[in-house]
Order: structure tokens, then sequence, then C-alpha cells
């Protein structure tokens, strides 16, 4: 979803899971916006899992839900959108299995566990830890210690002041204020 000039929206289960219940894991991430572009027109893209470029190797999978890889037959690119270039992916790895991919130079790059434990160099990485990297680019060699799903993304650094409240990710503590009154005059929708 690109908030872009304002949406509304709500995040409901299907009514099988409301009633039966069952394992969910949801993990939500939000991509900033340069200033020049948060008044884009506001977008939704929904997408299913075989839908997502994957390539295969040696005890691992890698899912690209948006930018390109180099692939064994050229570019290999995930189907979402962006409009800064942001490169998004889900790897998933067997317990003893080895990952390198190469991050361009100059990009922030998020490398999240999921689930599982995997070695990044000398450092391990489990869930809930969110190492940060250098800008330098080059080869990134994942080893997992278990079985791990891991997300890997990373885009061009934006490097603008970053003010946020609730939902709301501005530029300045007056656009905060302006998005909030927007909201409540109805601006963004509503949902029934």
């Amino acid at each position: 979803m690109t908030a872009g000039s304002g949406i509304v929206h709500t995040e409901v289960s299907p009514p099988d899971f409301l009633r039966e219940g069952g394992p969910t894991h949801l993990l939500q991430l939000w991509m900033n916006l340069p200033a020049a572009l948060k008044g884009v027109s506001p977008s939704y893209q929904s997408l299913e899992p075989e839908e997502l470029a994957n390539i295969q190797g040696s005890g691992w999978s890698w899912e690209v839900i948006s930018g390109q890889v180099p692939g064994i037959d050229g570019a290999v690119g995930g189907p979402a959108t962006s409009l800064t270039g942001l490169f998004t992916s889900r790897v998933k790895l067997q317990a003893g299995a080895s990952f390198t991919c190469d991050i361009p130079a100059g990009r922030t790059l998020l490398l999240y566990a999921v689930a599982g434990s995997v070695k990044v160099g000398d450092a391990v990485l489990k869930p809930y830890m969110t190492p940060v990297f250098d800008r330098a680019g080059g080869a990134l060699s994942i080893a997992a210690e278990t079985a791990a799903t891991l997300l890997l993304c990373h885009g061009d650094p934006i490097d603008e002041p970053v003010v946020s409240y609730g939902p709301f990710v501005m530029n300045t503590e007056d656009e905060i204020r302006t998005a909030y009154a927007e909201y409540r005059s109805g601006a963004y929708g509503h949902v029934d």
C-alpha cells in the first residue's frame, strides 16, 4: 500500500479464521517516501505468494517482492510497484544452508530474521534484532544455524527529516497537524 496523499484502510481476518483460529504471523513494514512523493495518489496492490519471483538454490529460496536482482537468465524482478526503487524480498533457508547476494553500494540494508537464527559475518541474527549495516555494499553472506525466514530489503537513503505521529509520517510537525485535520475532515475517505 502506498499511503501517498492519504488513505484509510482496515485489516480484517477471513471469516473461517475468525471462527476457527489458527496460526498467523503479521509483520508490517513502513517505508518512508521523500517529501516530493508524499502527495502521490494512494494505491494498493494485493499479491499472492505464487506471484512473487522465486529463485531457488541449495537449501534456500529467495522470493522477490519488489525491485530487481540478477538472475540466471537476466534480471529477475518482483511484481510489487515501488516509487523509490525499494528492493524487498523474503529469504527462506534450511538449517545449515548458506546464501549470498550482492548489495549495491550506497543503499541502506534491512536484514530481519522473522524466524530462526543465522550468522552474518561474526554476528548471530535472531528474531526481534535489527542490525545496522554500513552502506559499503558488496557480498552479503548468510549461514543458517537453524531453519530461518528473513526479510532482506534495501533502498536509497532519503536523508530528509522524519516526523511521525500515529499512522502519519511526514517531514515537519506542521505537516502532521495538517494530515490529522485532513483525516478528521474525511479527505482520506472512510471504511464502512
